[in-house]
């Protein structure tokens, strides 16, 4: 996972993370760079398991 080193004087939003299981109990935390988002939510999905693709293409509508 590369991630671009944070820069707070950058003038990019810095996004700050916490990954809590379904308990509440504690993973993880990350910050990252706006950036770096959408790469970190695909990683993260793979990671945990996640399917962000709807496949019921009919009812793709419903998930926004």
């Amino acid at each position: 996972m590369v991630f671009k080193k944070i820069n707070y004087n950058s003038g990019e939003p810095i996004i700050e993370i916490k990954i809590k299981d379904g308990d509440g109990k504690f993973l993880e935390n990350w910050v990252i760079h706006m950036s770096d988002l959408t790469k970190f939510v695909n990683i993260m999905g793979k990671k945990y398991g996640l399917n962000f693709r709807n496949e019921n293409k009919e009812l793709g509508w419903t998930r926004y």
